[in-house]
């Protein structure tokens, strides 16, 4: 923060309240522009109900459902694909982290095989199959 010539002659504990006051402001300010940006909140997860032959989370921003990512049991269990040691749901939320401000409406998203190489997407999201509602 700058000089500021209206406190000049004030005591030093009337300067250190005004800069209080100051820093308060610029951070609602700062605040209040990433919500008219339309920034998310910290994004969460949550396991989806296994349906079929995949394992899924649902990201999450609150309350709201943003998309389900979902990876096939087949690539798993596929050596290549190298996602046999990792907890699945840790490495889908880290994945969709990736592209989750991106996303504009709910999808579902799904994961094969051939999307996968040790242990990372090699496909862009926007090339992964995405499943009907």
């Amino acid at each position: 923060m700058g000089f500021r010539f209206d406190m000049q002659n004030k005591s030093s504990q009337q300067q250190a309240i005004v800069r209080k006051r100051d820093e308060a402001d610029k951070r609602r300010r700062e605040e209040s522009q990433k919500k008219k940006d339309g920034s998310r909140q910290e994004l969460k997860w949550e396991v989806s109900p296994r349906l079929s032959d995949y394992e899924g989370i649902f990201v999450k921003d609150g309350e709201k459902y943003l998309f389900e990512l979902r990876v096939s049991r087949t690539t798993l269990f596929n050596e290549p694909c190298g996602l046999n040691e990792k907890n699945v749901h840790d490495w889908l939320f880290e994945v969709s982290n990736a592209f989750a401000e991106e996303v504009k409406e709910y999808k579902i998203f799904c994961i094969t095989s051939s999307d996968v190489r040790d242990g990372e997407l090699t496909t862009d999201w926007k090339n992964l199959r995405v499943e009907t509602k």
